[in-house]
């Protein structure tokens, strides 16, 4: 499966219409998984004149040919009546989709260059694509969000819909934020708010304080935006911002009675904090996003099952490691005898969770395929369903679904095969040795006085 980025734009007919049911079409195309959606933006033409767009990134991930994809979001044009006059570019129009990366391939053909040639030049590409996709990178150019001073005058404003503000949970507006002291733009949800004035000082991302200029409409929410980073760095003796992908058990889940993040890291983390005298705050994010939202300030500590690895150390810092894992196998009942040793699984179908160690363990397995799910629930039911021939992941997360979901486990099987031991640790930003030597004592007071073995045994039984 190679993922792909697909920009989608109207500004004839009811746009916002169009982009919904052009989402569910490219649901529905064959071989093919929608995996995120961007809010939706309201933009000015560019180049051009009429009515205002509404634009949308998403990402997918397929198993067609970057033609073949292209050639699906040809005929989902069509059935919105797209209208291309002869002759005449940038013309309005009530479906424009466009693919703008797939995977990395670079490729210039008569019929599709990759990745988009003016990707890199739009607004309403950027914002939305970094709202989703926060570390994307350009094939051939370098990081998508270094190319967003240069589109800074480039009107686009975020539409309400469904999107939470990552802090607080209630409708957000999105807007860019920059400062002289901050060369990388980020985006930053903040609470919808009266227009900006122009100029505010606040203090900068980066810890010193600076102007805020509001260049445009793309900077009408800034004030707020700033007020709330600001907000941020003042309280940050007393509270700690947790970054965690809640799809984890028995690490980390949503409680569906108590509609509570429960788990053995969550657990810790907790305690973690109350032993820090600070007041724990979960940022509920995608897996992939983890890591370049630490990096961006966006929250101070990942606490999601990361496995401490050589290529994780070069970006940011880890805690001291809380769990020794390993990945395991799961199969259906009645394939032992096929699944002995790992060569057993050589060219065989594999399905794993997205950014998981497990995928990285069956990307080395010669010749397999490999599918990728936002859930290892997900990928236990396509097991079930002989969409593939085993999973890949972690051994505890494994035992935890076959003791929990007795039902829908019923003809799985957790196969012996035993794949390198590792470690999971908490992450913090390269360089804050001042949280990870907290943390780090929080710890080592939990092993002392028997707390982390009581956690321990609540979710894995007696350590």
């Amino acid at each position: 499966m190679t993922e792909a980025v697909i920009a989608l734009g109207a500004n004839l007919g009811e746009p916002k219409k169009a982009l919904e049911q052009a989402l569910k079409r490219i649901s529905e195309i064959e071989q093919t998984r929608l995996l995120k959606v961007s809010s939706f933006y309201r933009t000015a033409p560019v180049d051009s004149s009429g009515p205002d767009y509404v634009n949308a990134v998403a990402t997918v991930e397929t198993e067609l040919e970057p033609e073949a994809l292209l050639r699906a979001l040809f005929v989902i044009e069509n059935e919105a009546h797209r209208v291309r006059p002869e002759g005449v570019h940038n013309a309005p129009r009530t479906l424009d989709l466009d693919l703008l990366l797939y995977g990395d391939v670079v490729q210039q053909t008569p019929f599709l260059t990759l990745p988009h040639p003016r990707m890199h030049e739009r607004a309403f590409v950027l914002v939305p694509l970094l709202e989703i996709k926060p570390d994307c990178r350009i094939p051939g150019k370098g990081a998508a969000g270094d190319f967003l001073e240069s589109v800074q005058d480039q009107a686009i404003n975020r539409l309400p819909g469904k999107k939470l503000c990552v802090q607080c949970e209630i409708p957000s507006n999105t807007s860019v934020i920059s400062c002289e002291n901050y060369r990388q733009f980020s985006i930053a949800r903040v609470h919808a708010s009266e227009d900006a004035a122009a100029i505010t000082r606040t203090k900068c991302p980066m810890g010193k304080t600076e102007e805020h200029k509001v260049k445009s409409k793309i900077f009408a929410t800034l004030a707020a935006g700033v007020m709330a980073l600001a907000s941020f760095a003042a309280s940050a003796a007393d509270t700690l911002r947790v970054g965690t992908h809640p799809t984890f058990a028995p690490f980390e889940f949503l409680d569906s009675a108590s509609r509570e993040y429960v788990g053995f890291d969550m657990d810790m983390i907790r305690e973690i904090g109350k032993r820090m005298n600070v007041e724990v705050e979960f940022v509920n994010m995608g897996f992939d996003g983890l890591i370049p939202a630490l990096m961006t300030n966006n929250i101070d500590i990942v606490v999601s099952g990361v496995t401490i690895t050589e290529e994780r150390k070069k970006r940011v810092d880890f805690c001291e490691p809380y769990y020794q894992a390993g990945q395991g196998l799961m199969i259906r009942a009645g394939d032992e005898a096929k699944y002995q040793k790992i060569e057993d699984l050589h060219n065989k179908t594999i399905a794993v969770q997205i950014g998981t160690t497990g995928a990285e363990v069956a990307k080395g397995i010669p010749g397999t395929k490999i599918k990728a799910f936002n859930t290892s629930a997900e990928a236990f039911m396509d097991l079930k369903m002989n969409g593939s021939d085993v999973v890949i992941t972690d051994r505890p997360v494994i035992g935890y679904f076959l003791v929990t979901n007795a039902r829908a486990a019923k003809g799985l099987k957790r196969q012996p095969m035993q794949f390198d031991s590792e470690y999971f640790g908490f992450a913090v930003k390269k360089g804050n040795t001042e949280l990870r030597d907290k943390v780090n004592a929080a710890m080592k007071s939990m092993k002392d006085d028997g707390t982390y073995d009581k956690i321990y045994a609540k979710w894995f039984g007696e350590s």
